[in-house]
């Protein structure tokens, strides 16, 4: 019987487990746009380049707009761009636009993008 019990209790701590990383991942998607943003308030393009170079990634930031777009790149080589580099887009861009602070933290987004993209441009030809 206490066998039992103990494999019951092992049961109920992984479905709990379960439970709560169904849980978390419904979170993150309930974020809305501006949430996933707000971290670019405060971001550095540079610093976060750098960070990336250090551990060899050297995907390009994108924005969904009108389509993917690389900031700081010739768009027509987007294809060209994906498959040599890589692209992370950012989440919560795009160009159905909530308010006026989603507004300003996408055209941020732009600017961040274009800013970090040189960087990684110029240390990766």
């Amino acid at each position: 019987m206490n066998k039992l019990t103990n494999i019951s209790k092992v049961i109920v701590v992984m479905l709990l487990l379960v439970v709560q990383s169904f849980s978390a991942i419904a979170q993150d998607k309930k974020l809305d746009p501006i949430d996933k943003l707000k971290w670019l308030e405060s971001a550095d393009p540079i610093a976060d380049a750098h960070k990336a170079i250090l551990k060899k990634d050297f995907r390009l930031h994108a924005v969904y707009w009108y389509s993917l777009i690389v900031p700081g790149t010739e768009n027509s080589k987007l294809e060209e761009l994906q498959e040599r580099y890589g692209l992370n887009p950012i989440d919560g861009t795009t160009d159905k636009l909530l308010n006026e602070k989603h507004g300003r933290l996408n055209r941020l987004a732009f600017e961040y993008s274009r800013v970090y993209n040189r960087e990684i441009l110029k240390f990766h030809k």
